[in-house]
């Protein structure tokens, strides 16, 4: 959904890399990132469309309004196909969600090494379950995001990467540890270098490239050798 406070043109990295995954493992991925394409079309042209057997929201709690309009639209059009939400806002507020009978799975935390599984295994619940990752993800191992799969991806000119997940410390004004956890994990720099080089050659030669670490100065000395 969009996020009507950012402005910002840059696609769902964690979606891209779920998406990779699956890919990988042999499925059909369709992804539509309205904060990358605002004017694309309504939800429900893509599901009449492609006829999903399994739909997935990422919700932040900067776009819930819109995500529940989304998910309003995926019951009425779709009511017999798996609805999974997951994101920030389901990690911080699993509890909350669980009462919308609307949903089947919410996914707390990382969902790379629980994605496979939970498409796989999806079905309509009579209540949503909550499923929380119990493996802590190397950053290293995650394939590269996979943007191809997006809705008019040609577009893409921002792209975000993150060279370590995690933060060690407990600022009372951040989520960060509630959803990526306090296990700072690095990913070695020429693993950096090298995606950004991929997504060059595969989406653009024009990118712009944004840091999205959770607290890239963890080890500053690391991330200023890595720039240089």
């Amino acid at each position: 959904p969009q996020r009507s406070t950012v402005m910002s043109r840059v696609p769902h990295m964690g979606i891209a890399i779920l998406a990779s995954i699956l890919k990988k493992r042999g499925h059909d991925v369709f992804v539509v990132d309205y904060n990358l394409i605002p004017n694309a079309p309504h939800i429900s042209f893509f599901i009449n469309k492609l006829k999903p057997n399994v739909i997935g929201v990422s919700i932040y709690t900067a776009n819930t309004a819109e995500a529940d309009k989304i998910i309003e639209s995926i019951s009425r059009i779709s009511p017999d196909t798996p609805l999974i939400v997951g994101g920030p806002h389901p990690t911080l507020y699993a509890d909350e969600l669980q009462k919308d009978k609307r949903i089947d799975y919410i996914t707390m935390g990382e969902a790379e090494l629980m994605i496979i599984n939970l498409v796989e295994k999806a079905k309509k619940e009579k209540e949503a379950r909550i499923i929380r990752t119990k493996e802590i993800v190397n950053p290293d191992d995650v394939p590269y995001p996979e943007y191809r799969v997006f809705y008019k991806w040609q577009y893409i000119r921002g792209y975000s990467i993150m060279t370590s997940r995690g933060c060690p410390y407990r600022c009372s004004f951040c989520p960060v540890i509630s959803v990526s956890g306090k296990f700072w994990r690095p990913r070695k720099p020429e693993n950096c270098i090298e995606e950004i080089e991929y997504a060059m050659k595969t989406i653009s030669p024009n990118l712009h490239i944004l840091i999205q670490d959770d607290n890239p100065l963890v080890d500053k000395e690391r991330f200023y050798n890595g720039k240089r």
